[in-house]
């Protein structure tokens, strides 16, 4: 396959994503339950739309085919989600002790 035929993101990339994006509505969810976290919790909440939406111009350019520049800028978001991700999961577990 040549490098025009490639695409953005892999299929583990994109489930990564997705699940993301499910990780990070149900954990908004739980976060707005919680009227005693006050401006922590509006904090946490923009924190998580910041990732959906990432994860929303991920889900737009993962599957289409490569250019190089929307490559790299695809990666780039990539890993800013995974980061992301990786805090909001720190955040809902610490909020739910």
């Amino acid at each position: 396959m040549d490098r025009n035929q490639e695409r953005n993101l892999t299929d583990i990339e994109m489930t990564v994503v997705r699940a993301a994006v499910g990780y990070i509505n149900r954990g908004k969810e739980l976060i707005m339950r919680r009227n005693y976290l006050g401006p922590l919790g509006q904090r946490l909440l923009d924190l998580f739309n910041d990732a959906l939406n990432i994860a929303d111009l991920l889900e737009n350019v993962g599957t289409r085919p490569a250019t190089e520049n929307e490559h790299l800028s695809a990666m780039f978001w990539y890993e800013t989600l995974v980061v992301y991700y990786n805090k909001i999961i720190e955040a809902v577990e610490t909020v739910l002790d």
